[in-house]
């Protein structure tokens, strides 16, 4: 019976008790989706204008470069090639300030 007392059949609570745990589930996982894909659009946004003044990566530089670009740059890059971060190490623009490297663009 329905909340106005009406009768709609034997299966009927089982058949609305399905579609609504199945509507449920589906509103869930639309709900994490969503959470997600707003999670890297405001990321994806913060790295855009962390890199605004950034003269060597455009909004048009593809991937690949860009995570070239930054993995020179990070102190990670010589972990790999085991180097020691108090050690000297000659990388093209580690000498350099942002204003001069800017400036030979």
């Amino acid at each position: 019976a329905d909340s106005d007392g009406d009768h709609h059949g034997q299966n009927f609570g089982k058949v609305m008790t399905d579609y609504s745990d199945k509507v449920s589930a589906t509103g869930k996982q639309r709900n994490k989706l969503h959470a997600l894909e707003k999670k890297h659009r405001e990321n994806a946004a913060l790295n855009v204008l962390a890199r605004i003044d950034d003269c060597e990566i455009s909004r048009f530089t593809p991937y690949k470069e860009v995570r070239r670009i930054l993995l020179a740059r990070s102190p990670a890059q010589l972990s790999v090639k085991r180097v020691e971060l108090g050690t000297k190490v000659r990388q093209p623009t580690a000498d350099k300030s942002h204003a001069q490297i800017c400036a030979t663009f």
